[in-house]
Order: structure tokens, then C-alpha cells, then sequence
């Protein structure tokens, strides 16, 4: 996955997940789980609250849902009053190959995942840091 802003596309940071794996007893169902670190993305998206970001998803199948949600970043160390949301509660955008959404944050800087599912229970998640200004 990417995620493009302002004429500019950002590759994501591929964090876990997880895939049903075919076996010899088709009653069985095995899983193949990736389990990543926390991404920390060498750069950081500078935006606008308000502007659109575009999901864009390089996969032969496309996920059948997607979500997005924002936390707080915490590697830049103390967190100053106000508060901004720990949180974001994840909501769906748009399946398929391309889809866009919008953040209305307050000033600060977060980490944005954007999390693809298949049917199959198969999913997987990237992850971008942006700077609202």
C-alpha cells in the first residue's frame, strides 16, 4: 500500500498480518501470522487538517475492506499539553484498488494505519507518519 497526498506518493511501513495457509486435511486451517514492530517511517507527510489522502493498493486482489485509524505518535518523546486523542476510533473508507479519506485533527503529529481484509480472514496493515499543521 501507499498513500499519496499533495501530488506526492508514500510507500507504507508494513506492519503485521496474517493469512489462512492451505493443508493437506481441508478441515484444518492453518495460519501464517507476520508480526511486525511498530513502524517508524524515516520521513514524516506534513498536512493540512482536512486534506484528502488516497489509498493506493498495489495487490493482485484487492482487499474487500479497508480501514483507517490514527493514534498519537509517540517517538518524538514528551507529549505537551493540550492533549491531542490518544486515539481515533478506525472507520471504513472505500475497498479496491484506489480510495481516499480525510483527518481532521488537531496541530500535532500521528501515526496513520490503514488496515486491508479479505474474507478469507486474511489482513493486513501499513503505516505512515503525518505532521498536522
Amino acid at each position: 500500500m501507499s498513500l499519496s497526498h499533495v501530488d506526492r506518493v508514500y510507500p507504507g511501513f508494513k506492519g503485521s498480518s496474517g493469512w489462512p495457509m492451505p493443508t493437506e486435511r481441508p478441515e484444518v486451517v492453518a495460519w501464517m501470522h507476520g508480526d511486525a514492530i511498530p513502524a517508524n517511517p524515516s520521513f514524516t507527510i506534513s498536512y493540512t487538517s482536512g486534506d484528502t489522502f488516497i489509498v493506493e493498493v498495489t495487490a493482485d486482489d484487492p482487499p474487500e475492506s479497508h480501514s483507517a485509524q490514527a493514534d498519537i505518535d509517540h517517538s518524538g518523546g514528551r507529549i505537551e499539553p493540550p492533549f491531542p486523542p490518544l486515539v481515533i476510533e478506525p472507520f471504513e473508507i472505500e475497498p479496491g484498488s484506489t480510495s481516499q479519506f480525510t483527518l481532521d485533527l488537531p496541530n500535532g503529529t500521528y501515526m496513520v494505519r490503514v488496515e486491508g481484509s479479505w474474507s478469507n480472514g486474511g489482513g493486513i496493515f501499513y503505516s505512515w507518519r503525518i505532521k498536522v499543521r
